[in-house]
Formats: structure tokens, sequence, C-alpha cells
């Protein structure tokens, strides 16, 4: 009896499947230890703000609009792109863990399948197999950006080691991590839908586009500059049109991500990436140097094409290219093209890699066959020592620890059981940590890009950086409401010591908690309440230009602690509500300690009344009272985000009337 032949289509799926195995086992083998640990105690991790925002979905997923727990109030979307942490919640519920540890698992799920979605996108534009096989397992154990960039090998310790992973790791980088796997899959699909420009394929196209913009910042611009590239290098094949579509598509992406992704958090974010997190700021020399960038993509283009070069590897050249020269100027001359190029080395390896792997294949083929050979022995003598070093440096970076004995623990707990409720100022590590296991709302937060108060920043650099200034910043600190304060002195264990004067405090402020260095100190106000009333002198007229400049807010905080005003009561209704009662006469107002944003609506015993900022960055409204009155307070997103949610309606309301009528063309013509 004949045996029956194995079909071609099994025949051809063996191999790819068996890839993937390999480039799984290899990475889940470095990370291994990720997927189960809870806790890591790399304490001085972003990742941290990252869980708390992720617990909170979890605990809360119908209050998404106004997060109070951040810079005193801010819009949810400006926490930070959440896709993320929505996987993280959605998995914390469905297998019953805690936050901390499905973002782990979650995070090494995505660490796995960098690679994986690396090669499938090598494989279906080059049709090169092996090639890509090579290159998803070169991307999995060597980073360019350790060979290429001293700082970063200093920093691994080696300029051999799994960089992606130490940046998932060490520094919380899961967001961007997470991007890296995105990317490829969103430039395929965008490859697909070039190719088939049909409803379908440009639905997957464009959600794959939201996903990486919604993921992370960073993996945003970098698709940008993926695609551009990948257009450039299909020009011969798709031009003016492929172009147009491309377009279309990222409109489409745009509409289904405006709710999460409104003009105004974009031009927070371009704002703040300049300031907050570094002096990045963006000049004239920037657009000449961007514009020189383009030029040189542009004459790289065509001598690759010149020469016969396949697109794929002009498409790795250019990225390489462009990635490169954002990071390493930036390395190299201290001068950058983007705020913090530093962080787009990892992107930048993608494109190394594969062009390393891509760019010599003919002359590879030229080689005998002996050569091949002893190249491949080498290669796989390389690839079993890397793996092994890899291993030992992720046993190096992913240490669990018994996070419960630790200080940024116990003060977020001591916060939580002592002041529930009361609005913190935290710096450092206990910053990040701190609503990760604690409901305090603080004048910090986990993500200062997304501040929509400009005067945040001034306040939270300024107290801990000026010295001899306890009773300064102890007036700053009841301008904003804050009834306690966290205070990293010598000998502390908050990551990042913060505190030039940590003693500063004493003798100003009545000490409640201590451990070690670490100290809780109480802020003494009148009226714990998040609303005031005050005389309309009062108000705050102009933005103090940092915590020196305290002449602004001394009628203020005269007015906060006069005990001949009556005090107001604040209560909050949900997260995006609140009421307010008090007793103001017609010319006095109700100061609100919570950050102005135009999406707040405020009414005065069921009268819309005025509502303003101050040059604090926070909340005033004109009750009109005359005696006893209640104000409610409700944040809707306002205008923007009503129109941000009906072009995504719309935009789906087209796709699917373009889908239907396709296959009812489809059904005509059949």
């Amino acid at each position: 009896m004949n045996r029956p032949a194995r079909t071609p289509i099994l025949a051809a799926k063996a191999g790819p499947v068996a890839d993937v195995l390999l480039i799984v086992a290899l990475n889940g083998f470095i990370c291994r230890r990720l997927l189960l640990v809870e806790y890591l105690d790399q304490m001085g991790s972003i990742e941290a703000a990252y869980i708390g925002l992720s617990r909170w979905i979890m605990e809360r997923p119908g209050e998404l609009g106004w997060f109070a727990l951040w810079y005193g109030g801010i819009p949810f979307q400006n926490t930070y792109p959440p896709l993320l942490h929505f996987l993280v919640a959605a998995t914390a519920a469905l297998f019953s863990l805690s936050p901390a540890r499905a973002h782990h698992l979650v995070g090494g799920v995505a660490y796995v399948l960098g690679p994986v979605t690396l090669y499938w996108l090598a494989r279906t534009l080059s049709g090169d197999r092996l090639r890509s096989l090579v290159a998803a397992l070169a991307y999995s154990l060597v980073a360019p950006s350790g060979l290429l960039i001293p700082a970063v090998a200093q920093d691994m310790g080696t300029a051999f080691g799994p960089r992606r992973l130490q940046a998932l790791v060490v520094y919380g980088e899961g967001p961007h991590v997470l991007s890296l796997a995105l990317l490829p899959l969103a430039v395929l699909a965008l490859h697909r839908g070039l190719e088939r420009f049909r409803p379908v394929r440009v639905l997957i196209a464009a959600l794959a586009a939201a996903a990486v913009a919604l993921t992370n910042w960073l993996g945003a611009f970098a698709l940008a500059v993926a695609t551009a590239a990948y257009l450039a290098a299909h020009w011969d094949r798709f031009g003016l049109p492929g172009l147009l579509r491309a377009g279309s598509v990222g409109l489409l992406a745009y509409c289904l991500a405006a709710p999460w992704l409104p003009p105004s958090t974009i031009a927070a974010i371009r704002r703040n990436a300049q300031y907050t997190v570094g002096h990045y700021p963006m000049t004239a020399w920037q657009v000449a140097a961007g514009l020189l960038l383009v030029l040189f993509a542009a004459g790289l283009m065509m001598l690759l094409r010149r020469r016969g070069i396949p697109r794929f590897a002009i498409f790795a050249a250019l990225l390489a290219a462009v990635m490169g020269a954002i990071t390493l100027s930036g390395a190299w001359f201290g001068r950058h093209l983007v705020p913090q190029p530093e962080r787009y080395h990892l992107e930048m390896d993608i494109g190394l890699v594969l062009t390393a792997i891509f760019a010599p294949a003919a002359a590879v083929r030229r080689l005998p066959r002996w050569a091949r050979g002893s190249l491949a022995a080498a290669g796989l003598a390389a690839a079993l020592w890397l793996a092994g070093a890899g291993a030992y440096q992720a046993r190096k970076w992913i240490r669990p620890v018994n996070i419960a004995a630790s200080m940024e623990y116990q003060a977020a707990r001591w916060l939580d059981e002592n002041l529930p409720g009361r609005r913190v100022f935290a710096t450092g590590s206990t910053r990040f940590w701190l609503n990760a296991f604690a409901d305090n709302p603080q004048l910090g937060g986990g993500f200062d890009q997304g501040i929509t108060n400009p005067m945040i920043p001034r306040v939270t650099f300024g107290i801990p950086f000026t010295q001899g200034d306890g009773e300064r910043c102890a007036r700053w600190l009841r301008a904003y409401g804050i009834d306690a304060i966290v205070v990293s002195g010598p000998g502390t264990a908050d990551a990042y010591r913060d505190y030039r004067d940590a003693g500063k405090f004493e003798g100003v402020l009545r000490e409640r908690w201590r451990r070690g260095g670490d100290v809780i100190y109480e802020v003494p106000r009148r009226n714990p309440s998040l609303a005031h009333v005050i005389p309309r002198r009062a108000v705050v007229g102009r933005a103090p230009v940092n915590i020196e400049d305290v002449e602004p807010i001394l009628a203020y905080e005269a007015a906060l602690e006069d005990p001949a005003l009556p005090p107001a009561r604040f209560e909050w209704r949900g997260t995006e509500a609140a009421a307010i009662e008090a007793v103001a006469a017609p010319d006095e107002v109700i100061s609100v300690q919570i950050s102005h944003h135009p999406g707040w609506r405020a009414t005065s015993d069921g009268q819309p009344v005025r509502l303003f900022a101050d040059g604090l960055g926070l909340m005033v409204i004109e009750p009109g009272c005359a005696g006893a009155c209640r104000v409610e307070l409700v944040y809707d997103g306002g205008l923007e985000m009503k129109l941000a949610k009906w072009v995504r309606s719309l935009a789906l309301a087209v796709l699917l009337a373009w889908l239907a009528a396709a296959v009812l063309v489809g059904r005509l013509l059949g």
C-alpha cells in the first residue's frame, strides 16, 4: 500500500512553523523568569506607574474620563497610551492575577513575540525564509546599539547583551517593547492592504497602526518612519496611488484612536517632551537637519535602487539610516533631531539587524560552499554563546522582591490607611509606586509628558531642589491642597534620592511616619478640602516663575487659612463629577484645587456658571451665590472629546458602508 504523499501546502507551512517555534523557544529561554515573577527588585523602574494604571482600569473600568490621582487631576488619555494597561488589566481579571504579575506576563509575551513578528514581516516581504530566520535570531541575541553606543554597552555591562530585555526589566519599558512587537505587524498589514485595497484589509491595517500608536509614543513615531521607508522602497510598485492609500489608512487609524489621542493630548506631549524630561527644544536647526536627513534618505534610496538592491533590503537600509541618524546624532554628538533621541536605539537595532542580514545577500551567494559552511558554523557557535550570555544577563536583571518589605509599599499603605483620599506630594520611586498600592491623589505622577497644568513641573521640581526653605515650600503645599509630603533624606531607600535638603521640613511640619531616611510629614491646613471660598481679589492672577516667586500666592494662601471665611465642602461623585456645598457672598469665588481643563462644566443651584483657570493652573468658579449654594462639577471632556467620538463613529460607518457595497457588488457580479 502506497503511503500518501505530503501535500505541498503542508510542506510549505512546516518550515515556518518550525522557525517560529525556534524563535519562541530561544526568547522564552532568555526571559522565562519574567513570565512567572510578580514584583521585581527594580524599584526605580517606571513600570510601577504602569502597574498603578492597570490596577485602576481593573478596579474601575467605567471611570476612565478624568484621572484624579496624578498631577492634581488629568484626562485619562494623558496618563499614557492605554493599550498595554488594558491588556494587563484584562489578563489580571481573566486569570485572577495581581496587576503586577499580569504586567510581567504580558511584557514577557511581548518580548518573546517581537522577533516572531519581525520574522513574519521579513519572510513575507523578502520571500527569503533562511535570512528572515537568521535576522530574527540575531535580533533576539544581539543589540547593535551596544556596539555603537558606549553608554549602552556600559549600562548593560557588555556590548552583546539583550538590550531589549534590559529596557523591559530594568527600566520598565513595557509599552515600548510591546510597540516594537506590533510595529512589524502594522507594516505587514499595510503591505497587505496596498496589495489589495479592500475594506477588510484596510480595516486590519488601520487597527494595526492604531494599536502601535495606542501603545507607545516612540513606537508611533517609529511606525511613521517605517511606513515612509516602506513606501519609498516600494515606490516602483505602488507609486503615488500607494502613498494616497497609505495616507487614507493612517487617517482611518487616527480616527479610530481619536478619543484616546485627541489633538490636545498630542499637543501636550509634544510640548512637554521638549522640557519636562530633559532639554530638547525644537528649533530651526532641527527643521534644517530633518530636511537634510530626508534628502539623504532619498539619495540612498535612489543609489540602492540603481544597484538592483531588493525592495526589502532598501526598506531595511532606509529604516536603519533614519533611526540611526536620530539616535547616533544624540549619542555621539549631543545634538537632538527629536526629543529624547537616545530612546530610539531599540528601533535603530531593528533596521541595523535587517540591513546586516539582507544587504550582503548577493555577496554571500558568491562565496564558495566551504566558506558559506564556515560562516554558518561560526554563526551557530556565536548564537549558542550569545544565548547563554543573554540568559546569564537575564538572571542578573530578573530578581524577585518581597514588595511588602519595601519602603515604597509601606509608605503607600500608611498613607492609604491613615490619610485616605488625601493628596500627597512624593518624588522618585515613591511617586511611581504610590498609586500601585494606594488611592491617594498626588501632585506628581508617572508620565510627565502628559501634564496639562504647566505650573506642576515648576513645583514638583522646585520643592526637592531648593534648600533652607521649609516654610516657603509649606506655602506651596497648601496652595495645591496637599495634606502630606514624603521626603527622602540621608539613608533613604528611594531609588532616586531627589532631595538636596531633606531636613528643611523639620520643625516646620509634623512628622507622622519614618523609616530610616524616609519621612512622611503632615501638612496642616485649616480646611482639608479641595474647595475653598475666597475673595475675588485673592485669586492668583499670574503664574509664578518658580517656587521662589511666592508673591502671587501670598493673598491666596492667606485666604485659605483665614478663619473668617466659611469652609466649603467638596465631595467626589465617582471620578468625573463632584459636589461643592458652600456659603459665599457675591464678591467671593470658589477655588477648586484641581488642575483646570476645558472638559469641566460647573453649575450653581442648577444654572451654568463661569469656570476658569487661575495662575496656578487650578479651577476657579464664579458661583454667583448670596448665601448657601450648591455647585455641581461634571467632566465630559468638552467639545474636543465629543468630536473625537463622533469622528470615530463616522469613520466606522463609512468603512462598514464600503464593506457592504463591496459585498453587494460582488454578489451582483457573481
